[in-house]
């Protein structure tokens, strides 16, 4: 007998919101702060840790909660969840974010939210972490990837496009290989204490 016994997910949308001063918002931060924080990032920049909406971006995380509740109901989750933190990306040429995870500190869903994204500007992957996918799945050895034969799982970033997945899920975010700068916010919600 067959049996799915471990199995993830992501969960993408669109938020239809007019994204022009939430754009200039997250550019204007920038300029108050124009060191901004190292965590994955190489070359990019990276803002504060921001843990209320403000008046820019209080309707992309009104839906982006419901995205987040729509995920604590299919997995049955507990225990309550709450919005814990967000900040926002810039992504020059050659700037990319190094593999990483957001677990920790009651983490348990993690997302994007792509607020400027030029073609090319660097795919979001997701990695399947174990001792033999890649060996045996990549490098041309498999012509139809499915979910037992995949060890990568790319996302190509658009404007609007929000992805939530797993804090605990690998991830990291190819190299902007336009001239155009990638925007975006990053979050996590925990569960409530």
């Amino acid at each position: 007998m067959f049996r799915d016994i471990f199995s993830t997910y992501t969960y993408t949308g669109m938020c239809n919101v007019n994204l022009k001063n939430f754009k200039k918002h997250i550019l204007d931060t920038r300029k108050k702060n124009k060191e901004g924080r190292k965590i994955s990032n190489e070359g990019g920049w990276q803002s504060q840790l921001f843990h209320e909406p403000n008046k820019y971006n209080k309707v992309v995380f009104e839906t982006l909660n419901e995205a987040a509740f729509e995920i604590k109901k299919t997995l049955d989750l507990k225990r309550n969840i709450e919005l814990s933190g967000y900040w926002y990306n810039i992504n020059g040429k050659a700037s990319f974010n190094m593999p990483h995870t957001h677990s920790g500190n009651y983490t348990v869903i993690s997302g994007v939210m792509y607020i400027k994204a030029p073609k090319d500007s660097g795919k979001i992957v997701f990695q399947k972490l174990d001792a033999v996918s890649g060996m045996m799945y990549d490098y041309g050895r498999v012509t139809d990837f499915n979910k037992y034969t995949s060890s990568n799982f790319e996302v190509v970033p658009k404007e609007q496009l929000f992805v939530l997945f797993p804090a605990s899920l690998y991830h990291y975010v190819q190299p902007n290989k336009t001239n155009n700068e990638r925007i975006s916010m990053s979050f996590n919600y925990n569960y409530e204490l």
